[in-house]
């Protein structure tokens, strides 16, 4: 397992599109933020972490500056999501 900055993916496509396919909505409302390049005026400063298995997708989070609800500390880590048959393990 490797884990991956999604911003210095070099597949960044294949990526976008394994967070999309995701059933959880909360997993397809990042994918919107990522593909309109929203990410960062949603969040601040942060990155979105991909826990890989070769080209599949394990696990993501996100860690960022700021998050949905009004707080006066962070960062937050935030959007994790970790696929059915991986969990437990």
């Amino acid at each position: 397992m490797k884990i991956i900055d999604y911003f210095h993916s070099d597949d960044q496509p294949h990526w976008l599109a394994a967070i999309a396919e995701n059933e959880w909505r909360a997993a397809k409302f990042l994918a919107e933020l990522l593909e309109k390049n929203e990410f960062h005026s949603a969040v601040g400063k942060g990155t979105v972490y991909l826990l890989t298995e070769g080209d599949k997708l394990v696990s993501f989070l996100t860690l960022a500056e700021r998050d949905c609800v009004e707080a006066p500390y962070g960062p937050w880590v935030g959007f994790v999501h970790t696929a059915p048959e991986y969990r437990g393990h």
